[in-house]
Formats: structure tokens, sequence, C-alpha cells
């Protein structure tokens, strides 16, 4: 591989992408609406049970997801950190072969 074969990080694109994935977890954390029963038949009061059960798991699925979203733009940009800095190294090692073995 040529010096000017180099891989290339587009390191504004992989930024993109996590702060893009780390707001829709974001906004997938927050907990929506949940129908409520508000007649007094029995079918009414077995709606509002199951409603209170939805809004209890949609309640720990919000608190599960909501750390996710900046845990996983924190891994990806320690991930594109690292990336860099092994290139870097990689580039100054590749300096040091001697031109007549490339």
């Amino acid at each position: 591989m040529a010096a000017n074969d180099r891989i290339s990080l587009e390191e504004a694109a992989i930024t993109d992408t996590a702060q893009s994935v780390a707001a829709s977890l974001a906004q997938a954390a927050q907990p929506g609406p949940v129908p409520t029963a508000t007649g007094a038949s029995p079918i009414d009061a077995a709606a509002a049970g199951v409603a209170g059960a939805v809004v209890a798991h949609v309640a720990a699925s919000a608190a599960d997801l909501a750390p996710r979203s900046a845990e996983g733009l924190a891994k990806s940009q320690a991930a594109l950190a690292e990336m860099k800095a092994q290139d870097n190294a990689n580039a100054s090692a590749i300096n040091t072969v001697p031109v007549e073995l490339i």
C-alpha cells in the first residue's frame, strides 16, 4: 500500500452518526403517554390495571435507556480517539521503513 493509499477516518461523519444515535436513544428514553380507562365497567377496571402495568414497564424501560445515550456517545468518541492515535502511530512506524523496502 502506497503512502497515499492510507485509510481515511472521516471524523465528522463518525461523530455525526454517534450523536444521531445518542439523540435517538435519548428521545426513546422519554416515556410517552399511556391511555387510561375512565369508565366504571369491569372491562374498564381491567384496562386500568393493564394501563398501570404498562406505565410501570414504560418507566422501567425509559430508566434503562436513559444512560445509554451518553454512554454510547462516550464510547464512540473514545473509539475514534483510539483509532486516530493508532493511525498516527502506524503512520510514524511506516515512515521508519527504508524506502527500498516499500
